[in-house]
């Protein structure tokens, strides 16, 4: 059957792609090659899946190294329009992922999320999800993924020159300097997020971390732990029923370096 075909999938190992160059038209049919084709680069691109399950790789990473597209200057797009208005003129992105998951502990650990921009900073998530078993990696999954925890998250948001000329942009549109407005958000932080996270001590720490983030970007750094071991189910958080009690069984902590 399919599950006997599925545990006979041999490891994949570790693929890669390097230096890729692809001009693409937009699929109109008909349309002739104008002005909006769209070229872009890759560096290079990495998969690695191994330990499977079940047919399922249970250790797998991925990147995607200096994926570069040139931003045209006549681009509708509102989005490249304000990165244009920053003094962007090619956006050069690179993402990773890596997880594995562990059968001694029923734990899959995410060991990146990444996305990053040159001249832009970035984002990287960890954690921790606990309680996946085995049966997770069968044809019969969804309910195994229904009683997994959520045991810890890391979240850590690093400027390279974006928050820069973001904040200048927008003081141009709002015709102030950059430094009220910075003042501004950096107050708006202070007492919006704890108003957002109960009031609690933690998260007044939260709100003043993310205000001296603001002030000075440079790596803000958000953690946050289950109370309980075991860690937070969807059906623990549907049954505490409001963000109060939620944040109740986490601890939050938060630094700006």
């Amino acid at each position: 059957g399919p599950h006997d075909l599925r545990a006979l999938i041999p490891t994949v190992g570790t693929v890669r792609i390097a230096d890729l160059d692809v001009e693409a038209a937009p699929s109109v049919e008909g349309a002739a090659p104008g002005p909006d084709r769209v070229r872009f680069g890759v560096r290079s691109i990495a998969l690695t899946a191994g330990k499977p399950v079940n047919g399922v790789p249970t250790e797998i990473s991925t990147t995607v190294e200096n994926v570069t597209v040139p931003l045209p200057a006549g681009s509708q797009d509102a989005t490249l329009q304000r990165l244009a208005g920053m003094g962007y003129r090619t956006l050069d992105l690179s993402f990773a992922s890596a997880a594995n998951w562990t059968e001694l502990s029923n734990e899959l650990q995410i060991r990146e999320l990444s996305l990053r921009g040159a001249e832009m900073g970035g984002v990287t998530l960890r954690g921790t999800v606990g309680d996946v078993t085995k049966d997770a990696f069968t044809s019969d999954s969804a309910v195994a993924w229904l009683g997994v925890t959520a045991r810890s998250l890391e979240l850590t948001v690093e400027d390279k020159g974006l928050a820069e000329r973001l904040l200048a942009q927008e003081a141009r549109r709002q015709k102030t300097s950059p430094e009220d407005l910075r003042r501004a958000y950096g107050a708006a932080a202070a007492i919006g997020v704890p108003a957002l996270l109960g009031n609690s001590s933690q998260a007044k720490a939260v709100g003043q971390a993310v205000a001296r983030f603001l002030a000075k970007p440079g790596r803000l750094v958000v953690t946050a732990k289950a109370k309980d071991a075991a860690g937070l189910s969807a059906a623990d958080v549907a049954a505490l029923g409001d963000v109060a009690s939620v944040l109740d069984k986490i601890d939050i902590t938060a630094r700006a370096d």
